[in-house]
């Protein structure tokens, strides 16, 4: 699997349907919004999901502050 690049401030756009797993196992889904980069200003190191083309894909904040982000393989 390929792993693309975005270099952005957030890892989403205003809007934009995400889900994530908390500490608990449960899938949460959301929309980004003013309040989901507060939350992200705090735990940079959140594992995001989102779906594309019908394709599930995770995204993540690398350590030179990039996000990545790639296919999820069943």
């Amino acid at each position: 699997m390929s792993v693309n690049i975005q270099k952005t401030k957030y890892p989403f756009s205003e809007g934009t349907d995400y889900y994530i797993i908390d500490h608990s196992g449960r899938v949460h889904r959301s929309v980004w919004d003013d309040t989901s980069e507060e939350i992200h200003d705090e735990n940079p190191s959140q594992l995001y999901y989102f779906v594309l083309g019908g394709l599930l894909y995770f995204k993540w904040q690398s350590a030179d502050n990039v996000f990545k982000y790639q296919q999820v393989d069943f």
